[in-house]
């Protein structure tokens, strides 16, 4: 069903609205969002089942043809991926607000970053099961073949932070608009990304004070923002063609 931006107030007029009642409205909608954005990840840990239970190890190789098709099939994801994002900022509040430059900045700073919160439950035990089809799983030797080994080490580091948090489904939910926001720089409207950014600041600080997140839990979440923005660079400088 599309939604409408307009069912959440995309001019953060608080002061007309009860802020509870805004916070709950808004973690539903980010539950919903994360949950659409990830309802292929049953359905690729399904196929790198049946790809190890068949007892079939993954041999590679990497002749010009399956290099050619595996980087055709990287790339749909990733336009997949990219379509995605789009998706999140017209239906999360506030973000239309901002002219097609800048939204074109604000996916590009964080492409990767949404790319590990998407996938995050593709990742189990230092491996990842993100399959391009029913026969190619991208594990860590892939991955370092599709990028390099360097950005492979960074996205896994990053990952394995992740996944070390235990989040919630709705604290992921909220973690999208709140990277999404956590940008200034080279922006016509600085001024009000701070805004956009203080405002999902808020509700997903205040969802983790609701689950008793204690020091360590946000010493670690510092720690995984601050790689983010490395993890992205170091990926969007690889020449995936």
């Amino acid at each position: 069903m599309e939604r409408k931006q307009s069912e959440l107030d995309p001019k953060f007029n608080k002061a007309d609205l009860d802020e509870s009642l805004e916070s709950d409205q808004l973690k539903d909608h980010a539950l919903q969002l994360y949950r659409e954005s990830v309802m292929e990840c049953g359905m690729h840990r399904f196929k790198a089942y049946l790809l190890h239970s068949s007892g079939q190890k993954q041999d590679i190789n990497f002749t010009h043809e399956f290099r050619e098709y595996i980087r055709g099939q990287n790339f749909s994801y990733l336009k997949t991926h990219s379509n995605l994002i789009f998706k999140l900022l017209k239906h999360f509040p506030g973000f239309l607000m901002f002219n097609n430059n800048d939204l074109k900045i604000i996916m590009n700073e964080h492409f990767f970053s949404l790319f590990a919160l998407r996938i995050l439950d593709m990742y189990r035990d230092n491996e990842f099961y993100l399959m391009l089809d029913d026969c190619v799983q991208v594990d860590k030797k892939l991955f370092a073949f599709l990028y390099d080994e360097k950005s492979r080490d960074l996205m896994f580091e990053l990952l394995s932070n992740l996944s070390s948090l235990n989040l919630t489904e709705i604290e992921i939910g909220l973690m999208f608009p709140f990277i999404l926001s956590s940008i200034y720089k080279n922006l016509e409207k600085k001024e009000l990304m701070k805004k956009v950014f203080q405002y999902y600041s808020d509700v997903l600080f205040g969802e983790f004070h609701l689950n008793k997140r204690g020091v360590g839990f946000m010493e670690k979440f510092t720690y995984i923002v601050c790689l983010g923005p490395k993890v992205n660079q170091a990926l969007m400088d690889v020449d995936l063609t």
